[in-house]
């Protein structure tokens, strides 16, 4: 009897001590995520490309899209995160998104994979201004058809962490609002 209930003690402490673990990790990994801006895409183009908006800059973003590997990216030592915008109809749909330093692409991470990206939005340059258009046809995956791909010149993105990430329901951007609250 003495030894069931010394196993039964160890076991209790043994839960106790992991339940204790586990709901710290759970609260510093809320606490990382609870100073980043949720928005998507298309909300942070806007943010960027507003003046009066230029004191939101420098904050923490999250956002969610897919990776795009293309050549001309490749070439500069990028690669694109990217999500679909669609205002009516499949016609009309763009993939838009930022360029991200290459050796922040989390190792094995194919093209079209969806990712969480948590970071800063950079400036590189007024003299940068507009997109590129990319043309790498072997890469257009985004929707599954060959559809208009753009990436922002005058901003990169600097990410503090990259997760791989479930495709969301659903993988378009069909609203986006110029503040808060926005839609993730």
């Amino acid at each position: 009897m003495k030894y069931i209930t010394t196993v039964i003690t160890v076991i209790m402490v043994i839960v106790l001590a992991f339940s204790v673990f586990y709901n710290r990790q759970k609260k510093e990994v809320q606490a990382f995520e609870d100073k980043y801006i949720k928005l998507n895409l298309a909300e942070l183009y806007m943010i960027l490309n507003d003046d009066k908006m230029s004191k939101m800059h420098g904050m923490d973003y999250v956002f969610r899209g897919r990776v795009y590997l293309d050549s001309a990216l490749e070439k500069e030592g990028y690669f694109g995160v990217l999500r679909v915008a669609m205002v009516c109809c499949a016609a009309d749909t763009i993939a838009a998104g930022f360029r991200i330093p290459a050796k922040y692409l989390p190792e094995g991470t194919e093209n079209g994979a969806w990712v969480k990206v948590y970071g800063k939005a950079k400036r590189i340059g007024k003299d940068k201004e507009g997109e590129t258009v990319l043309g790498d046809k072997s890469s257009r995956t985004m929707s599954g058809s060959p559809i208009s791909v753009t990436v922002r010149n005058d901003f990169i993105f600097v990410p503090d962490k990259i997760e791989k990430i479930e495709r969301p329901d659903d993988g378009y951007m069909y609203k986006w609002n110029e503040s808060g609250p926005y839609n993730y």
